[in-house]
């Protein structure tokens, strides 16, 4: 279900969200299904399959993914703390397999292809959006029931390097020093942080918070994971996030195969699960998106104290105390904008990180009034 997750979050976002930047829409009248898409200045001799493709929206199409196993997706409703409520039939095994045969084609002869027919386009890009090139991944898949052995390892990397240094999660704190949040939570770890809103608040602009690890802002997401993995260190900039997120695509699904053969039909999918009067708890997995925390403490039974770090979080995260800005924010100083306008070189970048609108992106002009775009339908 996880690996189902990050093929549909990735290839959506291409097709749905990203690839939108790097074309020119001509409507025509009566053209199926909903009119020809071209690249600028790619022509459309390039093979380039189109946002309207009807198979790109057949593997984008989150539904497909969910009615297997967790009745729907994204958010399947069949997890439940002890395990699963889906059993492993031989009939939803073998129409899993069908779909995922024909995605892994799918990824390899179109999804991987139209990636390289944009980055060969805008070759710019490979050099536009770096950052600050420290990645941060907690490692996800476990390939053992000890954990310890995973498809994609957990690690850090400063300043683009290729050395990967263990982290801890301990090491972990939110500033607010820019954020519509109580100074007095400032610099935190997230196991004993709190989020009071202070708004309006002299000089803050974001209700993110600022996650750091040893005070320094980091990069999350598949470029993150691919590079501290060892699968992909071409570089770090818009283009190579977009090239890694489909090699990931690729990886996971072929690795799925594998998992879908050791699944058995009617094997147990539940242990009975207490919850206990009281404790604490870190969770740290991996979205699509990237590094995702949940810190969670209980007593009397009941959940007094959670905190969230989402890698939208990480991403755009605002300055912190010192000054130093957030992962995007970073990306885009430099970019070369033709247009203030409409600044779709900006967009490139944002976009690049997949950013999650619901965990507070925010983007404004330097006048501080918010860029209001509106649509029209013809």
């Amino acid at each position: 279900m996880l690996g189902s997750n990050y093929l549909q979050s990735h290839i959506l976002h291409f097709y749905l969200l990203a690839a939108l930047d790097y074309v020119r829409a001509h409507r025509v009248l009566r053209s199926p299904p909903h009119g020809t898409w071209t690249f600028a200045p790619i022509r459309r001799s390039t093979g380039w399959q189109g946002i309207c493709h009807r198979p790109s929206r057949r593997a984008a199409e989150p539904t497909r993914w969910g009615r297997f196993f967790g009745g729907r997706m994204p958010l399947p409703h069949t997890y439940v703390p002890g395990g699963f409520t889906s059993t492993p039939t031989a009939a939803r095994i073998a129409a899993f397999r069908t779909h995922l045969t024909w995605l892994r084609s799918f990824i390899q002869t179109v999804y991987l292809p139209d990636v390289q027919t944009v980055g060969s386009g805008y070759a710019d890009y490979f050099s536009v959006g770096s950052g600050h090139k420290n990645l941060l991944a907690y490692g996800v898949f476990d390939l053992d029931d000890a954990g310890t052995t995973k498809l994609l390892k957990s690690g850090s990397v400063q300043g683009g390097a290729t050395t990967v240094s263990a982290f801890s999660s301990t090491a972990i704190t939110e500033q607010v020093t820019y954020s519509w949040y109580d100074d007095a939570s400032n610099n935190l770890p997230p196991a004993s942080g709190a989020t009071q809103p202070v708004y309006p608040k002299s000089n803050a602009y974001s209700w993110l918070k600022a996650p750091r690890l040893q005070n320094n802002p980091f990069e999350a997401g598949p470029l993150a994971r691919m590079w501290v993995n060892g699968d992909y260190r071409q570089g770090i900039s818009v283009m190579d996030r977009h090239v890694a997120r489909a090699l990931e695509a690729q990886k996971v699904a072929q690795a799925m195969d594998g998992w879908l053969t050791q699944l058995s039909s009617g094997a147990s999918v539940y242990s009975a699960y207490a919850t206990p009067a009281s404790g604490s708890g870190v969770g740290l997995a991996e979205a699509p998106r990237g590094a995702l925390g949940h810190w969670v403490q209980i007593s009397g039974g009941k959940v007094a104290r959670y905190q969230v770090i989402t890698p939208t979080c990480w991403n755009a995260s605002p300055r912190d105390g010192s000054g130093v800005r957030g992962p995007m924010e970073q990306a885009l100083v430099g970019t070369p904008i033709q247009d203030p306008a409409r600044p779709i070189e900006a967009l490139r970048v944002i976009h690049s990180f997949d950013p999650c609108l619901s965990c507070a992106v925010h983007v404004m002009q330097p006048n501080g009034k918010a860029v209001v775009v509106r649509a029209r339908t013809v």
